[in-house]
């Protein structure tokens, strides 16, 4: 079977009809059904003759009196004669007498001299003796019931309410950590398939490798927030729709237009309010249409509930491919003027008989779409009434070692300093290890790298980037509570060995660096100049794109404060831009792209108003972000300490602490004060004592 022809065809698959089925079972039903169809075309079923393993007590000269066997019987049967026939049966017997005593000989050796209960078992298992499994009955449950049986909430009378707290109270407080039910990323889909050890296969005929084999596929919107998951959302308000926009937003003479994808869900739609979860660099799905704060905030104000597709992601393609010159107009400035675009259509007349026509307009954005979220408030404040950024970075610079730091600062505060110190040692040890052969060769073993290490610049930075500091930076900005104690329990547990030794065990397990660390540049630069859009490298082909020419963001081991020590240079970054596209983008180009976005869009020096941020305080992104000292009254930020990269757009009521809990709520007050005009009772009890001051000073004078 053809790998790379499989994931191809595999890109090409829209999956996202998987979450737009009515139920779990039919989503099921049709991730299946694409599944099989994309195997019964790469691998097809065809019928093999199943042989029986050799025995393991056939030696070879059980086999040569085998092959002896086999010849005198031949010749018996060619010539019946009575010699023949008794140089047959002396063969025949002699061969089995042998077979036996061989095969008594094997079962006394793994029986009775095994020392191992569990290797006894086995063998006694592989000879068919041992209890026979039970024939359960299987019973048919409807996976939508169960589903709703354990997210659905049960009203209970004031008086059950009063009599279970005070039982409750009486209880003692159990010593257990706190328990948290948290939404599953694709990372951890890839992860538990990872920790399947069987290939055997259900009804549906789907093994733990067929799935594994297209994983880094269904992963590659993997960069979207994970979408939250809905229990009450109603999909048959829930379209999928398209509108023309112009390809250069800022060309009146270029006639030429490209369809944007976008989903609306009018749901809640009684008001002519509009909310809009602006996509970034991802391909979008409904999810974000059926929850989260977004959803909250449309439910709360009656608004009509909209999610954009971002040019040159998803499907939202302006263009036939992604080489050098197609990519012109991908960039932030056409990106959003796309969104004013929009804002516009579905303002105006032609986008139901003008139901939002006279409405305001609310953005809510994650990550580089939170940067986009602040910036159209900026550019287009007569379009824009309120915007809400979770984790946007807003100063574009070229060199980012502050990442790295905030991730090990994460490390130390929710791991141990013996955690960072185990890392920094194994980090010692590796450099030392590269500068022969035999330590290239043991570092490529432990770390499972899909060919031998090389001694080389660009080589050794591709395995430390690939292979471990980007590992730890997918742990760190995605993490949910309990996965960083539990990588440092593993990095720092000794009987696993070194720290060598512990930091490859524990990397290896990552789902980002199955099945093996791609440690060669030269893959690496052939995967990122595939200019299809179905390619597997293609959304990180376009981000990377838009970093050489608008924001750098580079996460390199230039400062002194973290445990990578030198790995990853600087001009790594600067030779991948090269390389991924052409000479032509150099150091001059990116440090001009990157003035020219600070420039436009102020950085951190300038905080547009009626924009409220949330800051995660072990976000890696935060340092280039605002935080409390970027604040105004119109402009809060909401910093959290302790969570990472775009929790705070998740619903109300799944917040992995009371902090985050609370600072949801207020995003949620702010922009629905800014979008209704009504402030709440919380917002006059703070302005009740400036009007008490001020009537006292008006009477007084």
């Amino acid at each position: 079977m053809d790998l790379d022809r499989l994931q191809n065809d595999a890109a090409k698959i829209d999956w996202s009809v998987v979450c737009n089925a009515d139920t779990i079972d039919d989503q099921v039903a049709v991730f299946n059904s694409l599944l099989i169809q994309l195997y019964d075309v790469h691998a097809p079923i065809r019928p093999v003759r199943v042989r029986h393993h050799p025995a393991p007590w056939i030696t070879p000269e059980i086999r040569k009196l085998q092959e002896k066997k086999v010849r005198a019987k031949s010749r018996y049967r060619l010539n019946s004669c009575e010699a023949n026939r008794e140089i047959y049966i002396k063969a025949r017997n002699r061969c089995n007498r042998v077979c036996r005593d061989a095969q008594r000989r094997h079962i006394y050796k793994s029986v009775i001299e095994e020392e191992d209960p569990s290797k006894v078992w086995n063998f006694l298992k592989s000879l068919g003796v041992g209890k026979a499994h039970q024939n359960y009955r299987s019973q048919n449950l409807d996976l939508n019931e169960l589903n709703l049986h354990f997210s659905s909430s049960v009203t209970i009378d004031s008086v059950t309410k009063s009599l279970t707290r005070n039982r409750l109270s009486t209880l003692p407080t159990p010593n257990t950590p706190t328990f948290f039910l948290n939404q599953l990323a694709e990372c951890d889909v890839k992860k538990n398939i990872l920790a399947i050890k069987s290939n055997s296969v259900g009804s549906d005929s789907i093994s733990r490798l067929i799935l594994l084999l297209i994983t880094p596929i269904l992963a590659l919107g993997t960069i979207e927030p994970p979408p939250p998951v809905s229990h009450s959302v109603n999909r048959n308000t829930i379209a999928e729709g398209w509108l023309n926009v112009s390809l250069n937003q800022f060309d009146a003479s270029n006639t030429e237009t490209f369809p944007m994808r976008y989903y609306y869900n009018n749901q809640f739609a009684t008001s002519d309010h509009v909310v809009i979860f602006v996509g970034g660099e991802w391909s979008i799905s409904q999810g974000w249409v059926t929850a989260g704060l977004a959803f909250e905030l449309a439910r709360s104000i009656g608004a009509g509930l909209f999610y954009t597709e971002h040019r040159y992601y998803g499907q939202t393609r302006p263009t036939s491919g992604t080489t050098v010159p197609e990519l012109r107009y991908l960039n932030v400035d056409q990106a959003l003027a796309d969104l004013a675009q929009f804002i516009e259509y579905v303002k105006s007349d032609n986008f139901e008989q003008g139901r939002f026509k006279s409405g305001n307009v609310a953005l809510v954005g994650c990550s580089y779409a939170g940067s986009m979220a602040t910036w159209m408030r900026l550019a287009y404040p007569h379009l824009i009434t309120v915007a809400f950024s979770d984790s946007g970075p807003l100063h574009a610079q070229e060199d980012f070692p502050e990442y790295l730091e905030v991730i090990t600062e994460a490390l130390r505060e929710q791991g141990s300093e013996q955690c960072v110190s185990s890392i920094q040692e194994a980090m010692t040890q590796i450099i030392d290890l590269v500068e022969t052969q035999a330590g290239l060769n043991t570092v490529s073993q432990l770390f499972r790298t899909c060919a031998p290490l090389q001694n080389t610049p660009l080589e050794l930075a591709t395995f430390f980037w690939y292979g471990i500091t980007e590992t730890f930076a997918y742990l760190v900005q995605y993490a949910t509570p309990g996965q960083i104690p539990a990588a440092c329990a593993q990095i720092t547990n000794s009987t696993l060995g070194g720290p060598v030794e512990r930091l490859a065990a524990w990397i290896t397990s990552q789902s980002w660096t199955q099945p093996c660390i791609e440690s060669r540049y030269a893959e690496q630069v052939a995967a990122h100049t595939n200019t299809s859009y179905d390619a597997p490298g293609s959304t990180m082909r376009l981000w990377t794109y838009q970093t050489c020419v608008e924001y750098g963001w580079y996460q390199t081991t230039t400062s002194s404060r973290q445990p990578f020590l030198s790995a990853v240079p600087l001009g790594y970054f600067h030779q991948m831009c090269k390389d991924f596209f052409s000479t032509a983008f150099d150091e001059p180009s990116l440090r001009d792209g990157i003035h020219r976005t600070n420039t436009l869009f102020a950085g951190l020096t300038h905080m547009p108003d009626h924009v409220v941020t949330a800051v995660g305080g072990h976000d890696p992104w935060s340092p280039m972000g605002p935080n409390t000292t970027h604040a105004t009254a119109l402009s809060p930020v909401h910093v959290v300490s302790r969570i990472s990269h775009c929790r705070a757009l998740r619903p109300t009521g799944d917040s992995e602490t009371q902090d985050l809990e609370d600072a949801k709520i207020k995003i949620l007050r702010y922009m629905d004060n800014r979008m209704t005009g009504v402030r709440d009772s919380a917002s006059l009890a703070v302005l009740s004592p400036l009007l008490v001051i001020s009537i006292a000073i008006y009477y007084i004078l």
